[in-house]
Protein backbone atom coordinates (compact mmCIF):
# COMPACT_ATOMS: atom_id res chain seq x y z
CA UNK A 1 0.00 0.00 0.00
CA UNK A 2 0.93 3.59 -1.34
CA UNK A 3 -0.01 6.73 0.36
CA UNK A 4 0.14 10.48 -0.81
CA UNK A 5 -0.53 13.54 1.08
CA UNK A 6 -1.59 16.61 -0.13
CA UNK A 7 -2.09 20.29 1.45
CA UNK A 8 -3.38 23.32 0.53
CA UNK A 9 -4.79 26.43 2.29
CA UNK A 10 -8.07 28.23 0.71
CA UNK A 11 -9.24 31.65 1.72
CA UNK A 12 -12.87 30.72 2.35
CA UNK A 13 -14.47 29.45 5.33
CA UNK A 14 -14.40 25.64 5.75
CA UNK A 15 -18.32 25.96 5.58
CA UNK A 16 -17.85 27.48 1.90
CA UNK A 17 -15.21 25.47 0.82
CA UNK A 18 -17.01 22.24 1.69
CA UNK A 19 -20.45 23.62 -0.28
CA UNK A 20 -17.98 24.02 -3.28
CA UNK A 21 -16.65 20.49 -3.00
CA UNK A 22 -19.96 19.11 -2.92
CA UNK A 23 -21.34 20.04 -6.11
CA UNK A 24 -20.54 17.99 -8.88
CA UNK A 25 -19.20 20.68 -11.56
CA UNK A 26 -16.09 20.45 -8.99
CA UNK A 27 -14.98 17.15 -10.15
CA UNK A 28 -14.46 18.77 -13.42
CA UNK A 29 -13.05 21.81 -12.18
CA UNK A 30 -10.50 20.00 -10.40
CA UNK A 31 -9.44 17.55 -13.34
CA UNK A 32 -6.21 18.99 -15.85
CA UNK A 33 -6.90 19.46 -18.89
CA UNK A 34 -4.40 17.59 -20.33
CA UNK A 35 -5.74 14.40 -19.13
CA UNK A 36 -8.43 13.21 -21.42
CA UNK A 37 -11.85 12.40 -19.41
CA UNK A 38 -15.23 12.45 -19.26
CA UNK A 39 -17.09 12.27 -16.70
CA UNK A 40 -20.55 10.60 -16.09
CA UNK A 41 -23.47 13.09 -16.76
CA UNK A 42 -25.71 10.95 -13.98
CA UNK A 43 -22.98 12.16 -11.20
CA UNK A 44 -24.67 13.39 -7.83
CA UNK A 45 -24.08 16.00 -5.08
CA UNK A 46 -21.57 14.63 -2.32
CA UNK A 47 -23.34 12.53 0.13
CA UNK A 48 -22.57 8.62 1.83
CA UNK A 49 -23.07 6.47 -0.85
CA UNK A 50 -23.01 8.65 -3.77
CA UNK A 51 -20.58 7.45 -6.94
CA UNK A 52 -18.03 9.45 -9.62
CA UNK A 53 -18.04 7.95 -13.05
CA UNK A 54 -15.01 8.81 -14.95
CA UNK A 55 -13.82 7.67 -17.91
CA UNK A 56 -9.94 7.86 -18.95
CA UNK A 57 -9.13 8.07 -22.32
CA UNK A 58 -5.52 6.20 -23.10
CA UNK A 59 -3.80 6.44 -26.58
CA UNK A 60 -5.57 3.33 -28.06
CA UNK A 61 -8.38 3.04 -24.99
CA UNK A 62 -10.72 3.78 -22.66
CA UNK A 63 -11.23 2.76 -18.78
CA UNK A 64 -13.70 3.52 -16.55
CA UNK A 65 -13.15 4.50 -13.32
CA UNK A 66 -16.21 4.59 -10.54
CA UNK A 67 -15.77 5.56 -7.22
CA UNK A 68 -18.04 5.73 -3.92
CA UNK A 69 -18.19 7.85 -1.14
CA UNK A 70 -18.21 5.32 1.73
CA UNK A 71 -17.92 8.03 4.81
CA UNK A 72 -19.20 11.28 4.95
CA UNK A 73 -19.22 13.45 8.24
CA UNK A 74 -19.82 17.13 6.60
CA UNK A 75 -18.18 19.52 6.69
CA UNK A 76 -15.17 17.94 7.85
CA UNK A 77 -14.38 14.99 5.52
CA UNK A 78 -15.61 12.43 2.80
CA UNK A 79 -14.07 9.77 1.71
CA UNK A 80 -14.27 7.73 -1.36
CA UNK A 81 -13.14 4.61 -2.68
CA UNK A 82 -12.27 2.91 -6.12
CA UNK A 83 -15.50 0.39 -7.29
CA UNK A 84 -14.51 0.05 -10.92
CA UNK A 85 -10.90 1.25 -11.85
CA UNK A 86 -7.04 0.50 -12.45
CA UNK A 87 -5.94 -0.16 -9.75
CA UNK A 88 -6.15 -2.84 -6.83
CA UNK A 89 -7.19 -0.77 -4.29
CA UNK A 90 -7.86 3.46 -4.12
CA UNK A 91 -8.91 5.09 -1.05
CA UNK A 92 -9.09 9.48 -0.64
CA UNK A 93 -9.75 10.92 1.88
CA UNK A 94 -10.92 14.74 2.01
CA UNK A 95 -10.61 16.12 4.85
CA UNK A 96 -11.02 19.83 5.67
CA UNK A 97 -9.24 21.98 8.76
CA UNK A 98 -10.42 25.43 10.06
CA UNK A 99 -7.49 27.70 11.12
CA UNK A 100 -9.43 30.59 11.12
CA UNK A 101 -13.14 31.47 10.26
CA UNK A 102 -11.88 32.81 6.93
CA UNK A 103 -9.57 30.00 5.56
CA UNK A 104 -10.08 26.24 4.83
CA UNK A 105 -6.73 23.83 5.22
CA UNK A 106 -7.75 21.09 2.45
CA UNK A 107 -5.89 17.74 3.17
CA UNK A 108 -6.10 15.05 0.94
CA UNK A 109 -4.66 11.06 1.54
CA UNK A 110 -4.63 8.96 -1.33
CA UNK A 111 -3.72 5.11 -0.45
CA UNK A 112 -3.48 2.96 -3.52
CA UNK A 113 -2.04 -0.39 -4.29
CA UNK A 114 -0.82 -0.53 -8.06
CA UNK A 115 -2.39 -3.19 -11.17
CA UNK A 116 -0.95 -6.46 -10.41
CA UNK A 117 0.10 -6.95 -14.03
CA UNK A 118 2.19 -3.77 -14.26
CA UNK A 119 5.68 -4.20 -12.72
CA UNK A 120 5.40 -2.08 -9.23
CA UNK A 121 8.75 -0.63 -8.86
CA UNK A 122 8.12 1.46 -12.31
CA UNK A 123 4.29 2.05 -11.97
CA UNK A 124 4.38 3.46 -8.62
CA UNK A 125 7.28 6.12 -9.48
CA UNK A 126 5.43 6.86 -12.29
CA UNK A 127 1.79 7.23 -10.73
CA UNK A 128 3.69 9.23 -7.80
CA UNK A 129 5.26 12.01 -10.38
CA UNK A 130 1.35 12.27 -12.11
CA UNK A 131 -0.03 12.80 -8.41
CA UNK A 132 2.39 15.79 -7.40
CA UNK A 133 1.93 16.95 -11.28
CA UNK A 134 -2.17 16.14 -10.88
CA UNK A 135 -2.71 17.79 -7.19
CA UNK A 136 0.00 20.98 -7.84
CA UNK A 137 -3.07 21.85 -10.34
CA UNK A 138 -5.80 21.18 -8.22
CA UNK A 139 -4.41 23.45 -6.04
CA UNK A 140 -3.70 26.44 -8.40
CA UNK A 141 -7.08 25.72 -9.17
CA UNK A 142 -8.57 25.57 -6.28
CA UNK A 143 -7.31 28.59 -4.59
CA UNK A 144 -7.98 30.52 -7.44
CA UNK A 145 -11.65 29.58 -7.82
CA UNK A 146 -12.36 30.53 -4.05
CA UNK A 147 -10.51 33.13 -4.13
CA UNK A 148 -13.10 34.41 -7.37
CA UNK A 149 -16.29 32.89 -5.20
CA UNK A 150 -15.10 35.01 -2.24
CA UNK A 151 -14.87 38.26 -4.12
CA UNK A 152 -17.65 38.29 -5.97
CA UNK A 153 -19.91 36.66 -3.27
CA UNK A 154 -23.88 36.86 -4.29
CA UNK A 155 -26.50 37.27 -1.65
CA UNK A 156 -28.13 34.47 -3.77
CA UNK A 157 -27.38 31.88 -6.73
CA UNK A 158 -27.71 33.59 -9.80
CA UNK A 159 -29.99 31.96 -12.75
CA UNK A 160 -27.54 31.81 -15.69
CA UNK A 161 -28.64 30.92 -19.29
CA UNK A 162 -25.53 30.24 -21.62
CA UNK A 163 -25.45 29.46 -25.50
CA UNK A 164 -23.02 27.41 -26.99
CA UNK A 165 -22.95 26.07 -23.56
CA UNK A 166 -21.08 22.67 -25.11
CA UNK A 167 -17.88 24.29 -26.68
CA UNK A 168 -14.53 25.24 -25.56
CA UNK A 169 -15.98 28.45 -23.10
CA UNK A 170 -19.26 27.16 -22.35
CA UNK A 171 -18.35 24.14 -20.99
CA UNK A 172 -15.54 25.69 -18.70
CA UNK A 173 -17.73 28.67 -18.14
CA UNK A 174 -20.55 26.47 -16.84
CA UNK A 175 -18.63 23.74 -15.26
CA UNK A 176 -17.24 27.08 -12.73
CA UNK A 177 -20.64 28.82 -11.95
CA UNK A 178 -22.28 25.61 -11.15
CA UNK A 179 -19.61 24.74 -8.67
CA UNK A 180 -19.95 28.16 -7.50
CA UNK A 181 -23.34 27.05 -6.93
CA UNK A 182 -25.79 29.11 -9.77
CA UNK A 183 -28.25 27.68 -11.62
CA UNK A 184 -27.13 26.97 -15.13
CA UNK A 185 -29.24 26.54 -17.50
CA UNK A 186 -28.15 25.29 -21.61
CA UNK A 187 -29.77 26.51 -24.93
CA UNK A 188 -29.56 23.28 -27.33
CA UNK A 189 -30.52 22.58 -30.63
CA UNK A 190 -31.76 19.07 -29.97
CA UNK A 191 -34.57 18.13 -27.88
CA UNK A 192 -33.92 19.02 -24.03
CA UNK A 193 -32.92 15.81 -22.09
CA UNK A 194 -33.52 17.36 -18.46
CA UNK A 195 -34.42 20.32 -16.98
CA UNK A 196 -31.45 22.52 -17.01
CA UNK A 197 -31.68 22.34 -21.29
CA UNK A 198 -33.82 24.73 -23.15
CA UNK A 199 -34.42 23.79 -27.11
CA UNK A 200 -33.92 26.47 -29.41
CA UNK A 201 -33.60 26.79 -33.55
CA UNK A 202 -31.66 30.07 -33.91
CA UNK A 203 -31.66 29.29 -37.81
CA UNK A 204 -35.21 29.02 -37.78
CA UNK A 205 -35.69 31.73 -35.35
CA UNK A 206 -37.25 29.69 -32.78
CA UNK A 207 -37.20 30.33 -28.90
CA UNK A 208 -40.04 29.97 -26.75
CA UNK A 209 -40.43 33.05 -24.70
CA UNK A 210 -42.42 31.16 -21.65
CA UNK A 211 -39.17 28.74 -21.27
CA UNK A 212 -36.75 31.68 -20.37
CA UNK A 213 -38.57 33.60 -17.87
CA UNK A 214 -36.72 35.00 -14.66
CA UNK A 215 -33.23 34.42 -16.01
CA UNK A 216 -30.20 37.27 -14.67
CA UNK A 217 -28.02 36.03 -16.93
CA UNK A 218 -27.56 35.76 -20.52
CA UNK A 219 -24.32 34.83 -21.58
CA UNK A 220 -24.03 34.15 -25.80
CA UNK A 221 -21.46 31.74 -26.85
CA UNK A 222 -22.91 30.11 -29.66
CA UNK A 223 -21.01 30.30 -33.31
CA UNK A 224 -19.43 28.37 -36.11
CA UNK A 225 -15.65 27.76 -35.35
CA UNK A 226 -13.93 30.42 -37.15
CA UNK A 227 -10.70 27.88 -37.61
CA UNK A 228 -11.53 24.85 -38.79
CA UNK A 229 -11.75 24.92 -42.65
CA UNK A 230 -11.23 27.70 -45.34
CA UNK A 231 -12.98 30.35 -45.84
CA UNK A 232 -14.40 30.11 -48.86
CA UNK A 233 -18.40 32.32 -49.43
CA UNK A 234 -20.70 30.05 -47.83
CA UNK A 235 -18.23 29.18 -45.07
CA UNK A 236 -18.12 32.76 -44.40
CA UNK A 237 -21.69 33.04 -44.87
CA UNK A 238 -21.97 30.02 -42.02
CA UNK A 239 -19.86 32.44 -39.75
CA UNK A 240 -21.81 35.22 -40.16
CA UNK A 241 -25.12 33.98 -39.98
CA UNK A 242 -24.26 31.86 -36.96
CA UNK A 243 -23.53 34.82 -35.00
CA UNK A 244 -25.53 37.15 -36.35
CA UNK A 245 -28.99 35.35 -36.88
CA UNK A 246 -28.74 33.05 -33.06
CA UNK A 247 -28.22 37.02 -31.65
CA UNK A 248 -31.53 38.38 -33.47
CA UNK A 249 -33.28 35.05 -32.18
CA UNK A 250 -32.33 35.98 -28.40
CA UNK A 251 -32.56 39.39 -28.50
CA UNK A 252 -36.29 39.01 -29.90
CA UNK A 253 -36.91 36.24 -27.65
CA UNK A 254 -35.97 37.76 -24.45
CA UNK A 255 -38.03 41.01 -25.62
CA UNK A 256 -41.18 39.27 -24.63
CA UNK A 257 -40.50 37.68 -21.47
CA UNK A 258 -41.87 39.73 -18.35
CA UNK A 259 -38.67 39.61 -16.25
CA UNK A 260 -35.52 39.86 -18.22
CA UNK A 261 -31.85 39.24 -17.56
CA UNK A 262 -29.72 41.96 -16.17
CA UNK A 263 -26.88 42.11 -18.12
CA UNK A 264 -26.21 39.94 -21.41
CA UNK A 265 -22.47 39.05 -22.31
CA UNK A 266 -22.18 38.58 -25.79
CA UNK A 267 -19.23 37.05 -27.47
CA UNK A 268 -17.13 39.29 -30.13
CA UNK A 269 -13.36 38.89 -30.73
CA UNK A 270 -10.01 40.87 -30.79
CA UNK A 271 -10.36 40.62 -34.45
CA UNK A 272 -12.72 43.78 -34.03
CA UNK A 273 -9.30 45.58 -34.58
CA UNK A 274 -7.77 43.86 -37.60
CA UNK A 275 -4.41 43.63 -38.24
CA UNK A 276 -2.84 46.86 -36.83
CA UNK A 277 1.04 45.81 -36.42
CA UNK A 278 2.24 46.94 -33.08
CA UNK A 279 -0.01 49.48 -32.30
CA UNK A 280 -1.34 49.26 -29.00
CA UNK A 281 -5.10 48.75 -28.90
CA UNK A 282 -7.91 49.61 -26.19
CA UNK A 283 -11.34 49.38 -26.46
CA UNK A 284 -11.67 52.89 -27.51
CA UNK A 285 -9.46 52.37 -30.61
CA UNK A 286 -10.98 52.18 -34.21
CA UNK A 287 -12.26 49.13 -35.98
CA UNK A 288 -9.93 47.29 -38.60
CA UNK A 289 -10.56 46.35 -42.03
CA UNK A 290 -11.18 42.79 -43.20
CA UNK A 291 -14.12 39.70 -43.01
CA UNK A 292 -13.41 39.55 -39.29
CA UNK A 293 -13.42 43.00 -38.90
CA UNK A 294 -16.85 43.51 -40.52
CA UNK A 295 -18.13 40.66 -38.76
CA UNK A 296 -17.68 41.75 -35.10
CA UNK A 297 -18.69 44.74 -36.04
CA UNK A 298 -22.04 43.77 -37.31
CA UNK A 299 -22.25 41.21 -34.25
CA UNK A 300 -21.72 44.03 -31.54
CA UNK A 301 -23.96 46.15 -33.27
CA UNK A 302 -27.02 43.67 -33.36
CA UNK A 303 -26.50 42.62 -29.90
CA UNK A 304 -26.47 46.37 -28.76
CA UNK A 305 -29.92 46.16 -29.50
CA UNK A 306 -30.33 44.20 -25.76
CA UNK A 307 -29.34 47.69 -24.14
CA UNK A 308 -33.31 48.22 -23.93
CA UNK A 309 -33.28 45.72 -21.33
CA UNK A 310 -29.84 44.73 -19.96
CA UNK A 311 -26.78 45.67 -19.21
CA UNK A 312 -24.61 44.23 -22.42
CA UNK A 313 -20.83 43.70 -22.07
CA UNK A 314 -19.51 42.62 -25.52
CA UNK A 315 -16.96 40.12 -25.25
CA UNK A 316 -13.83 40.61 -27.52
CA UNK A 317 -12.17 37.38 -26.86
CA UNK A 318 -8.16 37.44 -27.84
CA UNK A 319 -6.22 33.64 -28.77
CA UNK A 320 -8.23 31.48 -25.64
CA UNK A 321 -5.40 28.98 -23.98
CA UNK A 322 -6.46 25.51 -23.03
CA UNK A 323 -5.44 21.85 -24.50
CA UNK A 324 -8.70 20.83 -24.53
CA UNK A 325 -9.52 22.73 -27.86
CA UNK A 326 -8.38 26.21 -29.69
CA UNK A 327 -5.51 27.14 -31.14
CA UNK A 328 -2.74 25.59 -28.17
CA UNK A 329 -4.30 22.14 -28.94
CA UNK A 330 -3.67 21.77 -32.66
CA UNK A 331 -0.33 23.15 -31.71
CA UNK A 332 0.79 20.45 -28.89
CA UNK A 333 1.30 17.43 -31.46
CA UNK A 334 3.45 19.12 -33.69
CA UNK A 335 5.37 20.94 -30.72
CA UNK A 336 5.49 17.96 -28.62
CA UNK A 337 7.42 16.03 -31.58
CA UNK A 338 9.79 19.46 -32.09
CA UNK A 339 7.84 20.12 -35.01
CA UNK A 340 6.88 23.68 -34.11
CA UNK A 341 7.50 26.84 -35.57
CA UNK A 342 7.20 30.30 -36.10
CA UNK A 343 3.98 31.10 -38.06
CA UNK A 344 4.98 34.04 -41.50
CA UNK A 345 8.15 36.38 -39.76
CA UNK A 346 6.99 35.85 -36.33
CA UNK A 347 7.06 39.46 -35.79
CA UNK A 348 2.94 39.95 -35.67
CA UNK A 349 1.39 39.89 -31.85
CA UNK A 350 -0.96 37.70 -30.21
CA UNK A 351 -3.37 38.33 -27.59
CA UNK A 352 -3.97 35.62 -25.62
CA UNK A 353 -5.51 34.71 -22.65
CA UNK A 354 -5.86 31.88 -20.29
CA UNK A 355 -9.13 29.43 -20.08
CA UNK A 356 -9.05 29.82 -16.02
CA UNK A 357 -8.63 33.48 -16.52
CA UNK A 358 -11.23 33.99 -20.00
CA UNK A 359 -13.89 32.13 -16.52
CA UNK A 360 -12.98 34.89 -14.18
CA UNK A 361 -13.02 38.07 -16.49
CA UNK A 362 -16.28 36.70 -17.09
CA UNK A 363 -17.60 36.61 -13.93
CA UNK A 364 -16.28 39.68 -13.14
CA UNK A 365 -18.33 41.36 -15.73
CA UNK A 366 -20.91 39.44 -14.57
CA UNK A 367 -20.76 40.61 -11.08
CA UNK A 368 -19.59 44.32 -11.65
CA UNK A 369 -22.17 46.67 -12.63
CA UNK A 370 -19.55 49.18 -13.92
CA UNK A 371 -18.71 47.48 -16.77
CA UNK A 372 -20.71 47.62 -20.08
CA UNK A 373 -19.96 48.01 -23.84
CA UNK A 374 -16.74 46.41 -25.52
CA UNK A 375 -14.45 44.66 -23.28
CA UNK A 376 -10.96 43.01 -24.32
CA UNK A 377 -10.20 39.27 -22.98
CA UNK A 378 -6.80 39.46 -23.36
CA UNK A 379 -3.69 39.14 -21.07
CA UNK A 380 -1.78 42.64 -19.96
CA UNK A 381 0.76 41.53 -22.42
CA UNK A 382 0.13 40.53 -25.65
CA UNK A 383 3.28 38.36 -27.40
CA UNK A 384 4.96 38.16 -30.36
CA UNK A 385 4.51 34.91 -32.70
CA UNK A 386 8.10 34.44 -32.19
CA UNK A 387 7.97 35.22 -28.41
CA UNK A 388 4.82 32.51 -28.37
CA UNK A 389 6.98 29.75 -30.16
CA UNK A 390 10.07 30.02 -28.55
CA UNK A 391 7.95 30.14 -24.75
CA UNK A 392 5.49 27.01 -25.90
CA UNK A 393 8.95 25.09 -26.95
CA UNK A 394 10.80 26.19 -23.57
CA UNK A 395 8.06 24.95 -21.46
CA UNK A 396 7.61 21.64 -23.95
CA UNK A 397 11.37 21.26 -23.68
CA UNK A 398 11.25 21.09 -27.19
CA UNK A 399 13.17 23.23 -30.35
CA UNK A 400 11.01 24.90 -32.49
CA UNK A 401 13.07 24.86 -35.81
CA UNK A 402 10.43 24.29 -38.12
CA UNK A 403 9.24 27.31 -39.88
CA UNK A 404 6.01 27.82 -41.67
CA UNK A 405 6.74 30.62 -43.94
CA UNK A 406 4.01 32.86 -45.18
CA UNK A 407 3.34 31.84 -48.53
CA UNK A 408 2.72 28.39 -47.40
CA UNK A 409 0.31 29.25 -44.63
CA UNK A 410 -1.55 31.43 -46.88
CA UNK A 411 -1.36 28.59 -49.93
CA UNK A 412 -2.86 26.19 -47.06
CA UNK A 413 -4.98 28.26 -45.31
CA UNK A 414 -5.94 31.24 -47.27
CA UNK A 415 -8.05 34.20 -46.18
CA UNK A 416 -8.00 32.95 -42.95
CA UNK A 417 -4.32 32.59 -42.39
CA UNK A 418 -4.02 36.28 -43.35
CA UNK A 419 -6.93 37.59 -40.63
CA UNK A 420 -5.77 34.65 -37.94
CA UNK A 421 -2.30 33.28 -37.68
CA UNK A 422 -0.40 36.33 -39.35
CA UNK A 423 -2.74 39.14 -38.01
CA UNK A 424 -0.81 41.39 -35.58
CA UNK A 425 -3.26 42.40 -33.14
CA UNK A 426 -1.85 44.34 -29.83
CA UNK A 427 -4.48 44.96 -27.28
CA UNK A 428 -4.61 45.78 -24.13
CA UNK A 429 -7.48 44.89 -21.66
CA UNK A 430 -8.35 48.59 -20.67
CA UNK A 431 -11.62 48.11 -18.94
CA UNK A 432 -10.83 44.97 -17.06
CA UNK A 433 -7.28 46.88 -15.51
CA UNK A 434 -9.59 50.05 -14.86
CA UNK A 435 -11.90 47.67 -13.06
CA UNK A 436 -9.83 45.71 -10.52
CA UNK A 437 -9.84 42.56 -12.40
CA UNK A 438 -7.43 40.05 -11.14
CA UNK A 439 -5.51 37.81 -13.77
CA UNK A 440 -4.36 34.28 -12.07
CA UNK A 441 -1.72 33.81 -15.21
CA UNK A 442 -0.58 37.07 -16.00
CA UNK A 443 2.64 35.87 -18.46
CA UNK A 444 2.73 33.36 -20.89
CA UNK A 445 5.15 30.91 -19.61
CA UNK A 446 2.84 30.50 -16.30
CA UNK A 447 -0.26 30.38 -18.07
CA UNK A 448 1.57 27.52 -20.04
CA UNK A 449 3.28 25.62 -17.62
CA UNK A 450 -0.13 25.66 -15.53
CA UNK A 451 -2.03 24.65 -18.42
CA UNK A 452 0.45 22.06 -19.40
CA UNK A 453 1.24 20.40 -15.70
CA UNK A 454 4.88 21.56 -16.31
Amino acid sequence: MTTFTNKTTVHLSRERTWQWFQEPAALSRMFPPWMKITLGKEDEKAALGATRHITMHFACFSKKWIAKIVQYKEPELFIDEQVQGIFRSWSHQHLFHSPSPSQCEVEDIIEYETPWFLPKVLFSGFVKKELERTFSYRNRVLEADLDVIKRYEQESPLRVLISGASGLVGSELSSFLSAAGHQIFHLVRRQSKSPHEIYWNPEKKELNPEEIEGFDVLVHLSGENIASGRWTESKKRRLYDSRIVSTTTLINAFEKVTKKPKVFLCASAVGYYGSQGDSLLTESSPAGQGFLADLCQDWEAKAAKAKAFARVVHMRFGVILSPRGGALAKMLMPFSFGLGGILGNGRQYMSWISIDDLVYQIYHCICTNSVEGPVNFAATKAVSNYDYTKTLGKVLGRPTIFPVPKPVANLVFGEMAKETMLSSTRVVPQVLNDSQAQFYYPTLESALKHLLGR
